[in-house]
């Protein structure tokens, strides 16, 4: 027989590692971060699952692999995880070396036991017997290198569990890890028969009492029958970032709905519940809402709902608080019998006994620290001496005065910081004061700081209180700062707004007034308008002076985005009421925004003359970069009357201020105004191209709204072209870009945009839906020229379906509503398709006289694109 060769630890993750090739997941050889949901198997935790080790063996054997240039560290979102965690991929060096090992394989035989007959049976050979359903690396890890002798039906059962399993997903990476359980048979029994026999189970406790240990301790026992979540509640969260956790959660099993509603800046709750139930699918799921005490009443109300509205669903959540939440009563623990409560108290003396004396403790001593202690969990792990306390009262003085005091000066330093921070948090922000890893180690081997198997770290609320308590407002500030220096240094708009709370914590309220000026507009192009406001709650009354025009334009937009736009008026005007007359920038760009605003209402001589004045104090101010805007808006203006030669000269001199400032945003933004000028002078190619550049940057900078306007441009370049399928391909890209920037005018033009495609594809009835939804966004509060737009999709509808009376009504209300916006490309395009209804009602006369009216506007104004569907109906009709 063959010698049976074995494999090191560091050749196991290579072998399991060259399972994923990197070219699978990642698109870009450049890219450090990795988007969507990736394998398990590519973080520390998976890959030693498969290779059958310790995980805290793990990473020293993949930082010499990554020494030796084998792998390469990325980041991403992984299975089973609430946040991004290291991933690993083999380079190119890694797949070389893999090839050999798997050759090294070949020569290995494994025993195999069917019946009473054993034979050796070469691993690649028992792989294929397996149907192809398992790695070599599952193999032999199973079979101990080939050591042992496996039953082949318990391989098989063993490969068929594991396939069960993996329909089941879990996400435990933020439930703690249990140390030193002892005790709480009685507790462990009451929660496996409420999850069994109800909906709900509520455990309630002091801080400390081993509510979450205790859970996490049998929570794997539901592993095998169910879908679990773990969810830590946190002081920020909000319904969206629970709603994200469900969100990755479920998508995790292919449901990505709930996901994609949630990427929009706004959504009704209980339509986002009602898909959580759908989304809920065959496999039971248990969700853990731990921390639940730190809820806000919003957050609380959310909870409520899903507990009404999910109660029929095969759903069991479990609760972990320090008080009993409010979303029940009593009827429905006692008569109704959906929620089962636990209210946890110490151990029992047994439990206090085998605590204290595995720890040295003996004798009367335990006596008195039950006594003491009430067999409070925590409490008996952190007392040393049983001197240390000598009455109830003592407990709370011994953590802050004996244990804490004791530490040395790092790590004293190091539990305060960690005080600050909320929990879980990312281990790398506890390391950013840069402490001793001797400091950080001891805490973890003292059980102060707990690092959880996500890579995140956890302070027990008890400790965190008391260690908070004992800051001074100086230090309060300094941590606030360090932490939020951390996040702002990442330089991520969601981590700035991160990085923002702590600097209010920290009462910074003239730098988180600053950083929210830089980042906040971005911030809204992004969807994030719900955590923009939220931050612009707690900064009211705390603005300094000298930010008050940055913050009153930044709320401007907000409510311009919404198309609120009485409030973003208001504030438009407030921030030039608080800047300086010889703030030239200041006001510039006040002015640019409230020219905009009154363009997007139609009223053309209130926006030059607000556009004017912008480009007066923007030549004062000599700055680029305004230049590049203004000049910018000035040609939108141009478009919008249809003055396209005037409209592509401001470009072009926005396009070289933007250069000469490299002002890299604004550049790419006005090559999308540029795409629509090529549009009106019928070069789709060369649209198309300047889309395709403004397309790779807004991609990589992830700025939604942006990129909506890009897939809105190349959705007109295609339908333009007569490739309909395209157009609405970019379409429904640019409604999804509006539904998650929460800006309703481009998410409203997007959606009647695609109308006109769904109406070439006689798609009627998804054209009727859309136009719905673009009247429930908008509301009574709809300007006159989306009702323009509206109006003139209803009309594209009606005339699709041969309702050509009802299309003309339509199209007559259009074409009213351009008239008054002072819009002539708009009048002409609304002439042209009230000709196209005349022409279809069999009056070619009435039909000849809108073509000749549209042709004659399109001419005046150099639109040559317009021109040739026109000439094409005159011609038909001859």
């Amino acid at each position: 027989m063959t010698e049976k060769s074995l494999l090191t630890v560091k050749e196991k993750i290579l072998l399991h590692l060259s399972e994923f090739p990197a070219e699978r997941y990642v698109s870009d050889e450049s890219q450090t971060e990795i988007f969507g949901v990736l394998p398990h198997d590519l973080s520390q935790k998976g890959i030693a699952d498969a290779v059958g080790i310790r995980w805290n063996h793990v990473p020293r054997s993949l930082k010499g692999l990554v020494n030796d240039e084998l792998i390469q560290v990325r980041t991403g979102m992984v299975e089973g995880h609430m946040r991004r965690v290291n991933i690993y991929f083999l380079t190119m060096k890694g797949i070389d070396e893999a090839k050999d090992i798997k050759e090294k394989l070949e020569a290995v035989e494994i025993k195999i036991r069917t019946g009473d007959e054993v034979e050796d049976v070469p691993i690649f050979t028992l792989v294929e017997r397996l149907g192809g359903g398992v790695s070599p690396l599952t193999v032999l890890v199973v079979a101990n290198d080939g050591k042992d002798v496996v039953q082949m039906e318990a391989l098989e059962k063993f490969i068929s569990e594991d396939k069960e399993m993996s329909t089941r997903v879990h996400m435990l990476s933020d439930a703690p890890k249990p140390r030193n359980f002892i005790g709480r048979d009685r507790e462990l029994e009451s929660v496996r028969k409420i999850i069994s026999e109800r909906k709900v189970l509520v455990i309630t406790g002091i801080t400390g009492i081993g509510k979450s240990t205790l859970l996490a301790k049998v929570i794997d026992e539901f592993t095998s029958d169910y879908s679990v979540l773990w969810c830590n509640v946190t002081e920020w969260d909000t319904i969206r970032s629970i709603l994200s956790r469900l969100a990755e959660f479920f998508s995790l099993n292919a449901s990505r709905e709930l996901k994609k509603m949630i990427s929009r800046s706004s959504f009704q709750t209980n339509e986002a519940i009602e898909l959580i139930g759908e989304n809920l699918g065959d496999v039971p799921s248990l969700f853990v809402f731990d921390n639940y005490e730190k809820a806000n009443d919003e957050l609380a109300g959310f909870f409520g709902q899903m507990f009404e509205a999910l109660s029929g669903k095969d759903l069991k959540m479990v609760v972990v608080s320090r008080t009993t939440p409010e979303f029940y009563d009593r009827r429905d623990v006692n008569i109704r019998s959906h929620v089962g409560e636990l209210k946890l108290s110490g151990l029992s003396f047994e439990g206090t006994e085998e605590m204290l004396s595995s720890r040295g403790f003996s004798g009367p001593n335990i006596d008195i620290l039950y006594k003491i202690t009430g067999g409070h969990p925590l409490s008996l792990e952190l007392i040393r001496n049983p001197d240390d306390v000598k009455k109830p009262s003592d407990l709370y003085r011994f953590v802050q005065d004996e244990l804490l005091s004791g530490l040395e000066e790092e790590e004293r330093k190091l539990l305060n910081y960690a005080s600050v921070l909320t929990y879980p948090n990312e281990i790398d922000a506890l390391l950013y004061i840069d402490p001793p890893m001797e400091a950080l180690d001891r805490l973890i081997d003292l059980h102060l700081i707990q690092d959880l198997p996500s890579g995140m770290i956890y302070l027990q609320n008890l400790l965190r209180e008391v260690t908070y308590s004992r800051l001074s407002e100086a230090e309060i500030k300094e941590h606030c700062k360090n932490a939020a220096d951390y996040f702002i240094g990442k330089e991520t708009v969601f981590d700035s707004l991160k990085g923002i709370r702590y600097l209010l914590k920290g009462e910074y309220y003239d730098d988180a007034s600053e950083i929210l000026g830089k980042v906040g507009n971005e911030s809204l192009n992004r969807g994030l308008i719900a955590e923009v406001k939220s931050i612009l709650t707690d900064l009211e009354g705390n603005i300094p002076t000298d930010q008050f025009y940055k913050i009153y334009i930044l709320q401007g937009d907000m409510y311009f985005l919404e198309t609120d736009h009485e409030n973003a008026r208001e504030y438009y005007d407030k921030a030039l009421n608080s800047s300086s007359t010889t703030n030239f920038v200041a006001r510039s760009h006040a002015f640019r925004q409230l020219g905009l605003l009154e363009l997007s209402l139609g009223n053309v001589d209130d926006a030059n003359n607000n556009l004017q004045i912008a480009l007066d104090m923007a030549n004062q101010s000599k700055d680029k970069g305004l230049l590049a805007m203004v000049n910018g808006a000035i040609a939108r203006l141009f478009i919008h009357k249809g003055e396209h030669g005037k409209a592509k000269e401001l470009l072009e001199l926005a396009i070289q201020y933007a250069v000469e400032g490299t002002h890299d945003i604004e550049y790419h933004d006005l090559l999308i105004d540029m795409g629509s000028i090529y549009i009106s002078m019928g070069d789709m190619d060369k649209a198309l191209e300047l889309a395709k550049v403004s397309l790779d940057f807004f991609e990589g900078r992830k700025d939604v709204f942006k990129l909506g306007r890009v897939y809105d441009l190349m959705g007109e370049c295609h339908f333009s072209k007569g490739d309909i399928e395209k157009a609405h391909h970019y379409w429904e890209m640019a409604v999804e870009s509006g539904r998650r920037s929460g800006s309703h005018e481009l998410l409203g033009f997007a959606l009647m945009n695609s109308v006109r495609a769904l109406a070439e594809m006689e798609k009627h009835d998804d054209a009727l839906e859309r136009l719905q939804e673009a009247e429930r966004i908008h509301g009574s509060d709809m300007d006159h020229i989306l009702m323009g737009h509206l109006n003139m999709a209803y009309g594209i509808v009606h005339a699709s379906k041969g309702n050509h009376e009802d299309a003309l009504e339509y199209l007559n209300k259009s074409l009213e509503l351009a008239e008054k916006g002072n819009a002539p490309i708009r009048i002409a395009e609304k002439l042209f398709l009230i000709g196209r209804v005349h022409r279809d009602m069999g009056q070619d006369k009435q039909a000849k006289t809108f073509f000749n009216k549209a042709k004659k506007i399109f001419k005046e104004r150099g639109d040559t694109h317009h021109i040739q569907p026109i000439l094409d109906e005159l011609e038909s009709m001859k």
